[in-house]
Order: C-alpha cells, then sequence, then structure tokens
C-alpha cells in the first residue's frame, strides 16, 4: 500500500509554500528554519504570501489584471470575497492559507499586501517616495513575523511582543528591507508597465546607489536597537537582504544590472554567525 503525501493537506501546503518561498525567497527560508518550531507555519505562510503577490507584476502583461489578482490575495487572507476568483485562478491552491494560525491576526498582513499592491503599476521616483513605500509595506509584514515567533507550541495562543518599544527600530528594519527589495528587482524586466520600477530620479546610477546607501543606514539604525534572541529570526531577511547589497553595490552597472545574490552557503553561513552571536 503506498503512502500519499499530498493526500493530507497540511502536508501539500507545507509543500508547495516551501516550493514557492525557495524560488522566489530563499533568504526567508533559510531563516524561517532556525525559527521556534511553533512559529514556522505562520512564518511559511506570510511570507509565501509576500512572495506569491510580488512576483505578479513580473508575470502578468496587463496592469488591471494584476491588481485584481493582487487584491483577490489579500481579500483571500481577510476571509473577504469568498464567491469570487479571478480568471485564470481557479486552480490556486491558497495552500499558504491554510498554514495560517487561527490565533494570529490577519490584519497587518492584510495592510502590508495593500501595499505591496502598488507595485501592479506605479514606478517609485523620488528617494523619499521609495523608503516611504518600503516602511509602509514591509513594516506590518515584521510586524506579523515578530507576533508568529511567540505562537505557542499548539499554535493556538500568542504572546505579542512590546511593540510599542519596537515601532521605531521595526520601521528602520522594514524602510532598509524594503529599499534593498527595490533595487534587487530593479534590473528585472516589467511586462505590467512601461514604466520602471524605479522611475523618474530613481532612474540614474547615482540616485539609485543613494537608495542603496539610505537601506544601509536604516539597516544599521534597527541594528542598534537590542532585540530580544526570540525575535531575531523574524528579522534575519533584512540581514540577507543587507549582504546581497553589499555585493551588488560592487558590479558594474548597479543596479540596471542583474547581480547574484550570494551562494546558498555563504547565507546559511551568515545566518549561523548572526545566530551565535544573537545579533541582527
Amino acid at each position: 500500500m503506498n503512502s500519499c503525501v499530498t493526500c493530507d493537506p497540511l502536508a501539500q501546503a507545507v509543500g508547495e509554500s516551501t516550493a514557492l518561498l525557495k524560488a522566489e525567497n530563499l533568504d526567508a527560508w533559510l531563516s524561517l528554519l532556525l525559527a521556534p518550531a511553533a512559529a514556522r507555519p505562520a512564518m511559511l505562510s506570510a511570507w509565501a504570501l509576500v512572495a506569491e503577490t510580488t512576483r505578479l507584476p513580473w508575470r502578468i502583461s496587463e496592469p488591471l489584471l494584476c491588481r485584481v489578482r493582487m487584491e483577490f490575495w489579500r481579500q483571500a487572507l481577510l476571509g473577504e470575497g469568498r464567491g469570487d476568483v479571478p480568471e485564470g485562478m481557479e486552480g490556486t491552491s491558497l495552500a499558504m492559507l491554510r498554514l495560517w494560525p487561527p490565533a494570529l491576526p490577519r490584519e497587518d498582513m492584510g495592510e502590508a499586501l495593500a501595499h505591496l499592491s502598488l507595485l501592479a503599476d506605479d514606478g517609485l521616483d523620488t528617494l523619499g517616495g521609495a523608503l516611504d513605500w518600503a516602511e509602509a509595506a514591509f513594516t506590518p509584514l515584521f510586524a506579523t513575523l515578530l507576533a508568529a515567533t511567540t505562537l505557542s507550541r499548539d499554535g493556538q495562543g500568542v504572546n505579542p511582543p512590546d511593540m510599542s518599544a519596537l515601532e521605531t527600530p521595526l520601521r528602520a528594519l522594514a524602510r532598509g528591507y524594503g529599499a534593498g527589495f527595490l533595487l534587487r528587482r530593479a534590473a528585472h524586466p516589467r511586462l505590467s508597465t512601461d514604466a520602471p520600477l524605479l522611475a523618474g530620479d530613481l532612474a540614474r546610477e547615482k540616485a539609485a546607489r543613494a537608495l542603496a546607501a539610505a537601506s544601509a543606514r536604516a539597516h544599521e539604525e534597527a541594528r542598534e536597537h537590542r532585540w530580544p534572541k526570540p525575535l531575531l529570526s523574524a528579522l534575519w531577511p533584512a540581514s540577507l537582504m543587507q549582504l546581497w547589497l553589499r555585493r551588488a553595490q560592487g558590479r558594474t552597472g548597479f543596479p540596471f544590472m542583474p547581480a547574484p545574490a550570494p551562494s546558498q552557503l555563504v547565507r546559511q553561513l551568515t545566518l549561523i554567525r548572526l545566530r551565535l552571536t544573537g545579533r541582527l
């Protein structure tokens, strides 16, 4: 008698979400492997939702259709619009939503997806605008990830961290990560709009390097905060983003020519060092 792993909906959800995350955001996948076991399904779900929505502008040629599909994911997360599935998405398994623990609030993640949907048809044309977008999009994501690290072993209870003490460094970390997120994708061709991801002033190398410098400064600001060690696994993707950014800036044509990411081994060694030192 053959066993069927995919007959288990939870195992299938983990498998599908893992495959998506490993393909789209290896940094996040490697980081969540070091997270508390109780936190991993929720963190996997959150990152997979980000991966699914943010890849759409590079896969769909029509901006309006892209917006519809990105909004579908937000509504699916929040439990809205159950009766309307966009054309072409009928076969979508929604695997990452099956991993979301009932005790973990969804509002912050919904806010993150709402801001990420601006990627569908908007080019970011000023340094301030790009940093504001990065903070607005990724602060609620990282807040969700921090809450996930405090889930109980059975996934039914959550003791959220004191966000009053973490709000300022968390916003700095989100700015640093989000700015790197934009730069990492600047070299990829955009199909959904004639405007580049970085437009106007930021479509010049000097301005893009200023964005990279702002990303590094914001991350350093976040690193100065004493983060509780149990929370760090939720934040390490931001550290790996800076690892890529430092290497990419040394390449000709940055950021408008593709720059390879550090090898998986280098990223794993970086995470081990961060875990041993208890640092961001």
